[in-house]
């Protein structure tokens, strides 16, 4: 089996859901049964209005450390320590960094990503049931960061509206 036609039907099903829903995708629930985070989306959304490209430094250093060590907790049986895939599975796990995974992901946003993830990783729904908003906003910083992109202040929102305005392309 072969990762991109498989992420192709993923992709369109997500892009399919985001019109039928008017690009209003709802957070995932935090742990304490609030969602997203204590900031507002429109501070969110303010402190990213500069950003359109995950180049600008869309996540935070303490951010992407966050995210390693839920990283390690929650995605290093299939994707590896090194994020490169592979995995203890029976079936093909893709890598999520990388020049495969750049380029898979180069036409899509970063909200499209998280959606991706929210939705779909770990692929037991059971297992994504313990993973929250924020938790996924950290673990798609590190995963940001060990493909070559620079930190910056802003942390990433668990909120859709102002991620999808962020481009996945690594170059201009």
């Amino acid at each position: 089996m072969t990762v991109a036609p498989v992420i192709q039907r993923m992709r369109a099903g997500i892009v399919a859901t985001l019109l039928l829903i008017g690009g209003c995708a709802d957070s995932p629930v935090n742990s304490d049964g609030s969602q997203g985070t204590s900031q507002s989306l429109s501070q969110t959304t303010q402190i990213l209005d500069n950003f359109s490209s995950v180049r600008d430094g869309v996540f935070s250093v303490e951010q992407s450390r966050r995210g390693e060590a839920l990283y390690l907790e929650t995605c290093e049986r299939c994707h590896e320590k090194n994020l490169d895939g592979g995995g203890d599975l029976d079936e093909f796990v893709p890598p999520i960094v990388g020049d495969e995974f750049l380029a898979e992901w180069a036409q899509w946003t970063v909200g499209d990503l998280f959606e991706f993830m929210t939705t779909e990783m770990p692929p037991k729904r059971e297992d994504r049931s313990e993973v929250t908003a924020d938790m996924y906003a950290d673990i798609l910083a590190y995963i940001l960061e060990q493909n070559g992109f620079p930190a910056g202040q802003a942390e990433l929102p668990p909120e859709m509206d102002p991620l999808v305005n962020i481009e996945m392309r690594p170059s201009k």
